[in-house]
């Protein structure tokens, strides 16, 4: 929770609500819907899935290499090995993890960082779960169900129908399953010269840490806390925490899916958003006169102090 209101001396005392307005500004920098892929989650060449069991988990952690695939060079047809649950051939394999390198070191070079994770875990859950009440899932859903026309009654006038209710969460809506625990990690490759055969390692560069897309999710929409039920399981195995947060979730009917995938997740505007959170909670947009001027504080229009000096309005 944000603290409350402080009064600056610099241009009058902050007006009540000007934090929620600056909080929602702050809140569309990040893409909660259905284009967040680190939401709406899917197989594909961006993302694999590892063939990989709680016993290579320690490994990873320690920072040690686990080594994916191999192969090689120039026999390929005699076969690739690699850990990865997918129907492609193993020369698509290697073609995937070689776009993948090239890819994420292209990144790394013009952005300065790099969008490659491992996933521990997916997050099996439904729209059709219960909405946190006034959240804009449950405003949505409102408009959606009362928004349609009965012909039988005529006219403009408009009903709810279970019928409608069932074709907005049930029909339309599907299981969703998204990345719960994430790490960054890098692919390196290792070639032998005596026996030619190329290897592909995977290697965490970063701790392990929530989705913080889906934990903003989770509590926009549905009024969970991830982020507590992370920090009570500190200390103890990944696993437990999934089985912790496995039983809270039963209410709602949604499940953990205990699979290991790398992929791409976009984190680009988490670090402004955590920065203006931090910012907003520490009280500094308050004597911010530019801040306060967006969000329709007409105080800083006038500071105080200032008599009789004419201020221009587009100079605030």
């Amino acid at each position: 929770m944000h603290r409350d209101i402080y009064c600056g001396d610099v241009a009058g005392p902050a007006r009540p609500g000007h934090r929620e307005l600056i909080k929602r500004r702050l809140d569309r920098l990040i893409d909660i819907g259905r284009r967040n892929r680190a939401i709406y989650f899917g197989q594909g060449r961006a993302a694999l899935k590892l063939k990989m069991d709680w016993d290579d988990v320690p490994d990873l952690l320690e920072g040690r290499r686990v080594e994916v695939s191999s192969y090689f060079v120039g026999r390929m047809e005699f076969g690739v090995t690699h850990r990865f649950d997918t129907e492609m051939k193993g020369a698509e394999v290697i073609d995937v993890l070689d776009r993948l390198r090239y890819s994420v070191a292209e990144e790394e070079r013009e952005r300065g960082y790099s969008s490659l994770y491992i996933v521990f875990g997916l997050l099996k859950w439904s729209e059709k779960g219960e909405f946190k009440e006034g959240g804009p899932q449950e405003q949505g859903l409102r408009a959606l169900t009362v928004g349609k026309q009965d012909n039988r009654v005529g006219g403009d006038q408009y009903v709810r129908t279970d019928e409608n209710k069932e074709e907005v969460l049930g029909k339309r809506k599907s299981d969703i399953k998204s990345p719960l625990v994430i790490a960054k990690c890098r692919i390196e490759t290792k070639l032998d010269r005596r026996s030619g055969k190329k290897q592909y390692f995977l290697q965490l560069t970063d701790e392990l840490k929530l989705n913080p897309s889906l934990v903003r999710k989770m509590r926009a929409d549905y009024g969970i806390d991830l982020e507590r039920f992370w920090e009570e399981a500190q200390g103890v195995e990944l696993r437990h925490f999934y089985s912790s947060l496995r039983e809270n979730l039963k209410a709602h009917g949604w499940d953990i899916d205990e699979s290991f995938w790398i992929a791409r997740l976009s984190f680009e505007n988490q670090a402004i958003y955590e920065d203006g959170i931090k910012m907003l909670d520490g009280g500094l947009f308050d004597n911010c006169l530019i801040a306060r001027a967006l969000c329709g504080d007409e105080s800083v229009n006038q500071p105080e102090g200032v008599g009789a000096l004419r201020m221009d309005e587009f100079e605030v």
